[in-house]
């Protein structure tokens, strides 16, 4: 299962495919159209936004596409869920990032984050 969360410029989602509605519980109803603070951990809500912001900016993302992040995310039932996360960027003619496309994989089991 691959998951597909694409957001905006400003981290609103702009696209939520069958399997992040699978993987995370929300329809796409709930999610397009929202900024995606709803699934991210509340104490990791900050930095975030900080290198997603920073990404917006600069243009340059800190991974590759074949970087694998190890990150947890809130389901609707407010359980968190460890996923394995690639990011792909879109950008216009001038190398601008337009928008973010996460991809999403539930990883296997992990020590607890302390």
């Amino acid at each position: 299962m691959k998951a597909a969360v694409t957001v905006d410029r400003e981290g609103i989602v702009i696209a939520w495919n069958a399997q992040a509605a699978q993987l995370l519980g929300y329809p796409a109803s709930h999610a397009i159209g929202r900024a995606m603070d709803f699934f991210i951990p509340e104490e990791e809500r900050a930095g975030h936004w900080a290198g997603f912001r920073r990404a917006m900016a600069s243009g340059v993302l800190n991974y590759g596409p074949s970087d694998i992040l190890d990150a947890e995310m809130i389901r609707a039932d407010g359980a968190r869920v460890p996923v394995d996360v690639t990011l792909h960027p879109q950008r216009d003619g001038q190398g601008r990032i337009v928008a973010l496309t996460a991809n999403l994989r539930p990883a296997g089991p992990r020590e607890p984050r302390t």
